[in-house]
């Protein structure tokens, strides 16, 4: 599904978590500035937290969905002050408009046309940013490893900007089955910091208390940051934006030997929530898209636990800041966090998937089965390299039958093409014509397509193996297998997704063929510095400790490139990791890797 931008809003733009790890590189982190509510949003649509949405300040957007005729997807709007959006359902039974609440999920198809309100009570402590969340996220390119916007770098999201009218975003579809769409538990607004409020009345005007820490320069300020700035009301300027949230009512005295121009202060790195003094004494908190290095005087730092209530106040909002400790500070981030856990469980922010089928033997097909209680998705060898008829329908099979295990209800399936080349594995390169390769791709594909039908299920990925998942880099050899699949798939290919190596040329061809992809990283392959795995011809290509293993598949989700070996400037995204099931220790490894992973 796709959706046009009818109406932009103001400052619309993608947003995910943002990019953490960069700022050595001068990079700020960008992504949403209420993570908190985009968080809970995707959460309640059956997302992972980081999957990208729509963020929308003071005025909402107007889009119109787009795709088959049959197409539908899960939609949210994800912040209490965005009122009065209403769906217009053109093709509903009774052809008239609804209206959508906040924070309910919704069904939108293609064909509807969604109108998001005015953020009215934003002035009186309601929110002014709200995030419209689909299930599956929205399908911009990887930047840095996060799909964030930073418009005033041009980075990330859609075209590196704010959306405008005419843009068209895709939605990916959503693999994850197994996880419901869920409706808002009644303990959330309060972690989310929201007021209690009478059905159908605003917010009052009373000020948000925002927690802070001494910052770096606290003791260069004639009194305590507590005796500064605890019983002071501030209010958020309409110089606010992204960058930084503007602080007025109170201007803070000048630090000792600054004052009158007596002194400077190097440059220092700045994190997001830092509290800077400049010299007309009113405060700038930085926020995502602020600088990651500064030079006036930090006097404290909002705590993480609050500055996402900060990043959704909009101008003239009332603040109060209060001082307190760092041990008190990470006490309620934890607090907040188990009770979001507990009331609104978060969904795997990466798959783990194992490619299956490889071993016929009744040693292989027991391993297979075992690695299975710890994986999220298979992919299945459908004839080229490895598999046949009773190894598939076997392992569709067991994968069905998920009681008593310890994975998801519902374990997904994906078919593993390769070229037909058993004997050689599927790892050396053949000279096949497109057409031939095409053909190819599409046989096998089918042959698992239509054994998962007779068996109740459906195949949801298509990973290439061996040589030809390297070879997809070429432009040709990637549009082939994308065309195979598709002749496989039919119409199923609508919710479907091709794996490919992160940051590969092979996932920019398929999203350029209009495809979904996922970008795969491996936990038992070491990688080389331009972000390629280590051939398996050289020593120490391959992880057999589950420990060490585990953590490279943390350092994946976590985009630690250095962790990796890989250059600083490369940063990989993942969105699943991969165990190789005849690695040595395969199972071991899935433990450990989901261990890791699901911490």
């Amino acid at each position: 599904m796709r959706m046009r931008v009818v109406q932009p809003g103001v400052c619309a733009s993608v947003q995910d978590l943002g990019r953490p790890g960069l700022a050595g590189m001068g990079v700020p982190r960008s992504g949403a500035a209420d993570a908190l509510a985009l968080r809970v949003g995707n959460r309640l649509v059956g997302n992972p937290d980081d999957a990208a949405a729509i963020e929308m300040t003071l005025v909402g957007c107007e889009l119109a969905f787009e795709g088959e005729r049959d197409e539908e997807c899960w939609v949210v709007l994800a912040g209490s002050g965005l009122r009065g959006a209403v769906l217009r359902a053109a093709r509903s039974s009774d052809g008239a408009d609804r209206a959508v609440a906040p924070w309910q999920p919704f069904i939108v198809r293609a064909g509807d046309l969604l109108r998001c309100g005015t953020m009215a009570d934003a002035r009186l402590g309601g929110g002014v940013r709200a995030y419209l969340c689909v299930r599956g996220g929205i399908d911009v390119p990887r930047v840095l490893g996060s799909r964030s916007t930073h418009a005033r770098a041009g980075l990330g999201g859609h075209e590196g900007r704010v959306l405008r009218a005419g843009d068209v975003l895709s939605v990916l579809p959503s693999v994850r089955e197994s996880e419901d769409v869920r409706r808002m538990p009644e303990a959330v607004p309060a972690l989310l910091g929201e007021p209690p409020q009478p059905q159908g009345q605003a917010t009052s005007g009373q000020a948000t208390t925002i927690w802070v820490t001494p910052g770096p320069h606290a003791a260069l300020f004639v009194r305590s940051p507590g005796a500064l700035l605890d019983h002071v009301e501030f209010t958020v300027s309409s110089r606010s934006d992204r960058m930084g949230v503007r602080l007025e009512g109170v201007a803070l005295p000048s630090p000792m030997g600054l004052a009158a121009g007596g002194g400077r202060l190097a440059s220092e790195p700045m994190p997001r929530g830092a509290i800077q003094v400049p010299p007309d004494g009113h405060p700038i908190v930085l926020m995502p898209d602020g600088p990651t290095t500064g030079g006036y005087p930090v006097i404290a730092t909002v705590a993480s636990v609050h500055v996402p209530r900060l990043g959704r106040l909009g101008p003239g909002a009332k603040v109060r800041l209060v001082c307190v400790d760092e041990a008190r500070a990470r006490a309620e981030w934890r607090r907040v966090e188990s009770a979001l856990s507990r009331v609104l469980p978060a969904v795997a922010s990466v798959l783990i998937n194992a490619d299956v089928g490889e071993d016929p033997s009744d040693a292989g097909i027991a391993r297979d089965a075992a690695l299975m209680d710890h994986l999220d998705l298979i992919h299945v060898a459908c004839g080229g390299h490895a598999g046949d008829e009773r190894t598939m329908r076997s392992l569709v099979r067991t994968a069905q039958d998920a009681s008593g295990s310890q994975r998801p209800r519902t374990l997904l399936i994906g078919a593993h093409p390769s070229y037909p080349d058993r004997a050689n594995f599927g790892r050396a390169r053949m000279p096949l014509s497109a057409d031939a390769l095409q053909a190819s791709v599409r046989e096998q594909v089918a042959a698992l397509v239509r054994i998962a039908h007779e068996e109740g299920a459906s195949v949801r990925t298509i990973k290439p193996h061996g040589a030809l998942y390297h070879d997809c880099a070429d432009a040709n050899i990637a549009r082939a297998v994308a065309d195979g699949a598709a002749d496989a798939l039919g119409v199923a290919l609508r919710s479907c997704s091709l794996v490919g190596a992160a940051a590969s040329p092979a996932i920019d061809h398929w999203r350029a063929l209009g495809w979904a992809t996922l970008e795969e990283g491996f936990a038992d392959r070491t990688y080389q510095p331009d972000g390629t795995l280590t051939p398996r011809s050289l020593a120490g290509s391959v992880i057999n400790d589950p420990a060490r293993a585990a953590r490279q598949a943390r350092a994946l989700i976590d985009r630690r490139g250095m962790t990796l070996g890989l250059d600083t400037g490369l940063m990989l995204g993942v969105d699943t990791i991969c165990v190789h099931s005849d690695t040595a220790g395969a199972v071991a490894i899935a433990q450990a890797v989901r261990n890791q992973t699901r911490a």
